[in-house]
């Protein structure tokens, strides 16, 4: 885990990254969430983040007071897929 930025940045809680490198757009996002009034403690962002529609993919964060469903993302299960699998005896 390492501090992206503390609070002197002009966000109202720090924001905590779980991942080697994130874009620039990405951490735009975050330190825009930080900025919320309704957001406690610190923003997380886990080693997927990524931007999105309002909040970015990857992101935790704890509220007070308030419920942020677009916090949900516009892409839930991006990166996901579906495969049909058969059940039965491997043959080797």
């Amino acid at each position: 885990m390492r501090l992206l930025f503390a609070k002197d940045r002009g966000q109202r809680v720090p924001v905590r990254v779980w991942g080697r490198a994130i874009s620039a757009e990405t951490e735009a996002q975050l330190q825009r969430i930080a900025s919320q009034p309704y957001v406690v403690e610190h923003v997380a962002a886990m080693a997927d983040a990524h931007v999105s529609d309002g909040v970015a993919v990857g992101t935790v964060f704890a509220t007070e007071d308030a419920v942020v469903p677009a916090a949900l993302g516009g892409d839930l299960g991006c990166g996901m897929s579906a495969l049909k699998l058969t059940a039965g005896l491997l043959k080797g």
